[in-house]
């Protein structure tokens, strides 16, 4: 973090993505973002990615929340 660019080059599935704030809202909202595409939000301070899907996704206003889950398992010598 922070992290508030995303690019699709080299991408071959669609993605989903969505720009989050230090409050944890997320400011912008995309489905289905194909190859070749840059989005920016210059107010967010993190992303969250996946393959597009389906499924629910996150809407403007939305409030996420962060763990460092994956840092504390990495100290503690839990990751792979």
């Amino acid at each position: 973090m922070p992290c508030n660019d995303v690019h699709t080059v080299g991408m071959v599935r669609k993605l989903d993505i969505a720009f989050v704030d230090r409050c944890g809202v997320v400011l912008e909202s995309y489905r289905a973002v194909g190859p070749m595409r840059r989005l920016r939000c210059p107010r967010a301070v993190a992303t969250i990615e996946r393959f597009a899907e389906c499924g629910a996704w996150f809407s403007e206003g939305d409030r996420v929340g962060l763990t460092a889950y994956a840092a504390r398992s990495e100290r503690k010598g839990l990751s792979k």
